[in-house]
């Protein structure tokens, strides 16, 4: 399923990598070196609240490419009869 959160690239361009925060977290308790290198990447981020920014969201919303819901509907799916 296509939904825009993806750029449009060849599928063969994007692999899976598992369960990398818990693979890192194993790490940098078992490595000091580790835990160094860590600590060095998150010293070169910028934490940016989206949420503050006005309009983000519905921008946000409008770039995954989700069908809008059809007037008068919750959105919610309708439950199967038993």
């Amino acid at each position: 399923m296509d939904i825009g959160i993806l750029p449009r690239l060849p599928e063969e361009r994007f692999s899976g990598v598992g369960n990398a925060a818990g693979i890192g977290a194993c790490l940098c308790l078992a490595s000091v070196a580790e835990r160094r290198r860590a600590a060095a990447v998150a010293a070169k981020l910028r934490y940016v609240e989206l949420t503050a920014v006005p309009g983000y969201q519905d921008l946000f919303l409008r770039s995954l490419g989700l069908p809008a819901k059809a007037a008068g509907s919750s959105g919610r799916p309708t439950p199967e009869p038993y």
